[in-house]
């Protein structure tokens, strides 16, 4: 429309970022600074890049208006699908370049963490003594969230013989991990090292610890995933290990700019150390 107007303002490019109801709004906003940090250092005066977050419930990311076609957006980073989510998109065509954080599926871009997140929680937490050992975990898993609870149990078995105990959460809030582990506790389960799979389920599992009276990490050590900002703020400060979201965010957004710019046609698949 604007060529046919003769404007000579900006080429605009749509960028969005698709994440679900359900994940922690501070992971929304980590992926959303990851991007624009990326866009700011790719500026171009002929382009003008503007980002949206666009939302579902998990589960439903297929009702998402505009999805697929390309009325919306012009590209997409797409975060934090469940296994439902996951078989629409390997069914589906996206007609504009689309990338994946956390989770590989066949005919898509995809940024996720280089595995051993879990193997090396499990090997921080036997180092430190620890002999009685459980994991925080959400209900329904993710690729991610699956990988490192599977990566974590596995190592636990190898070298004490049997597998950590398993607290479920609702969902991945402060809130779910929060409520999961006070009923963990009320049940006077005995464990003195716990791993959550992200370290917004650990900022509600250090809230119910103390609520019970235990102190960290001397009757309970925690350690979580995600380098997030609260970590280094909480009390004690977080150990958490793996990539943050602003970093896996920036990663994904160079390679939808080297789709859309045409210097990338292929799926490419990237393991971030």
């Amino acid at each position: 429309r604007r060529l046919r107007a003769h404007h000579r303002e900006p080429h605009q490019v749509l960028l969005a970022v698709i994440t679900s109801f359900e994940a922690p709004i501070s992971l929304v906003s980590q992926a959303v600074r990851g991007l624009r940090r990326v866009v700011d250092q790719r500026h171009k005066p002929e382009t003008s890049y503007v980002i949206s977050v666009e939302m579902f419930h998990a589960g439903a990311l297929k009702a998402l208006p505009g999805l697929l076609d390309m009325s919306r957006f012009n590209g997409a980073i797409i975060a934090n699908t469940i296994p439902e989510d996951d078989a629409f998109l390997g069914a589906a065509f996206i007609p504009y370049p689309a990338v994946l954080i956390g989770r590989e599926i066949s005919g898509y871009s995809s940024v996720r963490e280089a595995p051993g997140v879990g193997k090396q929680a499990a090997d921080i937490l036997m180092a430190a003594g620890c002999s009685k050992i459980a994991v925080l975990h959400p209900g329904v898993l993710t690729q991610s969230t699956s990988g490192r609870r599977n990566e974590f149990m596995a190592a636990v078995a190898a070298c004490m013989g049997a597998h950590p105990e398993g607290i479920v959460s609702d969902d991945l809030s402060e809130s779910a991990g929060f409520e999961a582990m006070r009923r963990f506790l009320a049940g006077r389960q005995d464990i003195d090292g716990v791993f959550t799979t992200t370290d917004t389920l650990a900022v509600g599992a250090y809230h119910a610890i103390k609520q019970a009276g235990l102190k960290i990490p001397d009757d309970i050590a925690v350690i979580g995933v995600g380098d997030s900002d609260a970590a280094r703020y909480m009390d004690p400060p977080l150990s958490s290990i793996g990539m943050s979201q602003v970093r896996l965010s920036e990663e994904a957004t160079r390679l939808l700019l080297d789709h859309l710019d045409g210097k990338t046609s292929k799926p490419v698949s990237v393991l971030v150390p």
